[in-house]
């Protein structure tokens, strides 16, 4: 082929093509684009004089990887498919040594190529040649020859293991190699976004390859998911699975990290967090056509390679049935001083200590706790002083599941106490030294609204000041959030509230304070309906509680247990049923099962420690649950 022909197919003159091959830019971008397009198509190689200065030379780039990398491997496919839609054809070097990489490079600088693409380390930078570099890269530099199109093991590790947690799963293995820092780096991330802390041996750091012991010694420590960071891994750790007689993913879940065939055929198939090898080819050519083509600067084509999950079947999603809302909790974090005395009343004498405890406490941090221990979303505001104390209870609640996003320390202010004397029959008194608690004011809620964003329920405790407490309620409007409302410490309610607030939870005493008069359970809670609260519900200690709604008004029972300590029982009551409540639980079986919870917090003394988990109120709702279909089959 020669001048004429490349004339005729394009319609223009051989000048044309000369001039278009001798970058004369007096031709038009479409002509100009036309007669090169043809060049490329059928590899036209003019003589060695415009050779030179030709646009495309030789419509040939150069891809240098590293073999012994599976996804590089993948990539590298995708590149020559993509590469061959542009008209280039590719040659490969595989250079998994520095040495070697800038060896080649000083090569292919010089063998008339016209650009480069780097799978993995990239060279020195400074390119003579349009060149993309695809990898890991600590910033992406703007030069004119290079563009970067990065992937980061980092997030890999993140989205994989983010994924599972969103899924339900608390306890997840690693399985890794030695040196991948990165993955493991990206697993406590996620991790700690929950505010907990993987446990150690939870991570498995292999020299050689996975064995079925190691995944004995890894479902002993009792993980419900294992994540891996080679898809080579699976086979040995299904088969590991399998001997201990364990299924997926109704057992154990299992997600890896890699891309194509091994993963569809296992059984069942291996979900896996993977970076697109076409999207990134995509980016690639995009990116190396741009310089070529049309002298663009690389940097402007600089992109990020988002990992994502392509589900396959290998991981369950445990929080399908026990899905909850975000619940935003606003109020005191204290310190509790437990003191055990044989009576709380005396008149002028001295009580004698049985003994003293100390424990993390306050409304706040108490149902926060709780709705943690139960498997919710629980976000906290509130306010602790920077001493040991706060530290403490800052990671109490972050062992706890709760998100402690609202949460500062006060730095000239200590953090709240409660002093409690406990007495026979497990009757209390309370003093509160309100401490750090009192920086925690409208300024404070307005600062993180965006903890409200996307919230099913706030509770909150009327502790606080008139403001505090009028600013999150027009938050909680503001951001459509159902307000369940604890009036501790107040003699009355403004007027304007009530038919703001969505649940109203006083104890008997609340409400005889704010219904003063001679009257019945009932009559207070019609009173309160009449004002306009939706739903009123009533906790009467060991009676139980009465609830007061348009559908209901009826009392419910408590468990008879031996009572240690009631300090604890509303703020179990209000966690569980705020829980309840965002698993999209009827009002009727939330406050059953919220009643069980406070009644069971009275066994002990404290009161976070003394709060049901999970495994407790499921235990409990079975039982009911067998108890009904029980009663159905007799009738």
């Amino acid at each position: 082929m020669n001048i004429k022909d490349i004339a005729k197919l394009c319609d223009v003159s051989a000048s044309t093509v000369s001039k278009v091959l001798h970058d004369d830019r007096t031709i038009s971008e479409e002509t100009r684009k036309k007669v090169l397009d043809v060049v490329k198509e059928y590899h036209y190689v003019p003589y060695s004089g415009v050779i030179k200065n030709a646009a495309p030379r030789m419509n040939m780039i150069a891809v240098v990887l590293d073999e012994g990398q599976a996804f590089h491997k993948e990539l590298l496919y995708a590149i020559e498919n993509k590469a061959f839609d542009y008209g280039y054809n590719i040659v490969v070097c595989n250079a998994a040594e520095e040495e070697r990489r800038a060896k080649y490079l000083r090569i292919l600088e010089n063998k008339g190529i016209n650009g480069m693409i780097f799978l993995g380390q990239g060279g020195r930078g400074g390119y003579l040649l349009p060149t993309v570099e695809v990898g890991v890269r600590s910033s992406a530099a703007r030069e004119e020859k290079l563009s970067v199109i990065q992937y980061s093991a980092e997030q890999m590790g993140y989205v994989g293991i983010r994924y599972l947690l969103d899924q339900g799963h608390r306890k997840i293995a690693c399985f890794l190699k030695q040196g991948e820092e990165e993955i493991k780096a990206g697993y406590r991330k996620a991790y700690e976004e929950i505010f907990t802390q993987p446990k150690e041996e939870w991570i498995f750091e292999l020299e050689e390859s996975l064995t079925e012991e190691m995944v004995g010694g890894c479902v002993e420590s009792g993980v419900t998911a294992i994540f891996c960071s080679d898809i080579r891994f699976c086979n040995y750790l299904y088969a590991g699975l399998v001997k201990c007689g364990l299924s997926i993913p109704g057992e154990v879940s299992v997600v890896c990290m890699g891309n194509g065939g091994l993963a569809e055929q296992l059984i069942p198939p291996v979900t896996t967090v993977e970076v697109s090898v076409s999207r990134i080819a995509c980016k690639v050519m995009d990116a190396l056509n741009g310089m070529v083509e049309f002298q663009e600067p690389g940097w402007i084509y600089n992109a990020a390679a988002e990992p994502e999950i392509i589900e396959r079947g290998s991981a369950e999603n445990r929080s399908e049935d026990g899905r909850t809302e975000k619940i935003i909790v606003i109020g005191n974090m204290n310190m509790d001083c437990n003191v055990i005395v044989d009576n709380t009343r005396t008149r002028g004498g001295t009580l004698r200590v049985k003994r003293t405890m100390q424990f993390p406490g306050g409304d706040g941090a108490n149902q926060a706790a709780g709705i943690g221990k139960l498997g919710g979303a629980a976000y906290m505001l509130g306010c602790l002083g920077n001493d040991q104390e706060g530290r403490m209870i800052y990671n109490s609640l972050t062992e706890a599941g709760v998100r402690m996003n609202g949460v500062v320390f006060c730095p000239f202010q200590t953090t709240g106490k409660a002093y409690i004397t406990v007495g026979t029959g497990g009757q209390n008194t309370i003093i509160i030294e309100e401490g750090a608690n009192q920086c925690l004011d409208s300024g404070h809620i307005k600062k993180y609204e965006s903890v409200f964003d996307g919230a099913g329920f706030c509770i909150i405790n009327m502790e606080l000041s008139e403001e505090t407490v009028f600013t999150a309620m027009d938050m909680c409007l503001k951001k459509k959030v159902k307000m369940i409302v604890k009036p501790s410490a107040i003699e009355a309610l403004e007027e304007e509230l009530f038919g703001k607030i969505d649940y109203f939870v006083p104890n008997e005493d609340e409400a005889a304070r704010l219904v003063p008069g001679d009257m019945t359970i009932e009559e207070r809670a019609e009173i309160l309906f009449s004002k306009g609260i939706k739903n009123i519900i009533i906790t009467l200690g060991e009676k139980g509680c009465y609830l007061k709604n348009k559908d209901y008004a009826r009392f419910f029972e408590s468990q008879k247990f031996s009572v240690v300590d009631v300090t604890g029982a509303g703020d179990a009551f209000i966690s569980a049923m705020a829980v309840c409540l965002s698993r999209k639980y009827d009002i009727v079986r939330s406050i059953r099962l919220a009643t069980y919870a406070a009644d069971v917090s009275v066994t002990r003394f404290g009161v976070q420690q003394a709060m049901i988990d999970q495994e407790g109120l499921d235990a409990y709702q079975a039982y009911l649950e067998h108890g009904v279909a029980e009663k159905r089959g007799k009738e």
